[in-house]
């Protein structure tokens, strides 16, 4: 049951446990074409992946802490970014996994493929996006005012960021050009998405406790 604030019972949304990670945090998930899920957590910095029959296994093992960002590439090839002093491996099967890229950053936390497989890597302490492209060539794509870049959204061929301490959401054209669509009162965009007829949403939050 649910208990809304003015005192109304009703029928809350039923849930299962799927998978159990054994992890003390899940930062990270997506789901590839086939449907199954890859889940990234901490403080052991694994990844697992989980069939839609809700069967799961080790993936990845980093020697890092934490896996803040997964990303798929269009041939459902799977990236997982590392933090702290991370890097971005490419991991072609399981257990079976090369160094793509350092962005020689203290934290990775957001990554996005555009059209043609480029990746974008949302860093901080100082708020660098970068772009690498198949080879594993970085270069700096974009660099936000604020100190991290945490959250990402394709918008046609736009990239949208969301941004911390600052809870900014900024919009990055092709050509690496920035502008703030919106200074939220809040610390963390953490989420970006759009429906259909170009709505954007974001979940921002705020230590304060308001989000």
């Amino acid at each position: 049951l649910s208990l809304a604030p003015d005192g109304r019972m009703s029928l809350a949304p039923a849930y299962d446990l799927v998978f159990d990670t054994g992890q003390a945090y899940i930062f990270s998930m997506v789901r590839d074409k086939a449907g199954n899920l890859y889940v990234g957590t901490g403080d052991e910095g694994k990844v697992y992946r989980i069939d839609p029959q809700g069967k799961g296994s080790l993936y990845f093992q980093s020697k890092e802490l934490n896996v803040f960002a997964l990303a798929l590439d269009s041939a459902g090839t799977l990236y997982a970014a590392t933090s702290p002093d991370g890097k971005v491996y490419k991991i072609s099967g399981a257990t079976q996994s090369t160094e793509f890229c350092d962005p020689e950053s203290k934290y990775i936390w957001a990554m996005a493929f555009d059209a043609e497989d480029n990746l974008y890597v949302g860093t901080g302490a100082n708020g660098v996006v970068y772009k690498v492209d198949k080879g594993g060539e970085k270069s700096v794509y974009y660099t936000c005012s604020d100190n991290h870049v945490v959250s990402f959204f394709r918008d046609g061929k736009d990239l949208l960021a969301g941004t911390s301490p600052g809870g900014l959401i900024v919009r990055i054209s092709p050509e690496g050009k920035g502008f703030v669509l919106m200074d939220t009162p809040l610390e963390e965009v953490h989420a970006l998405e759009a429906d259909r007829f170009g709505t954007i949403y974001a979940v921002a939050s705020s230590a304060k406790g308001a989000g």
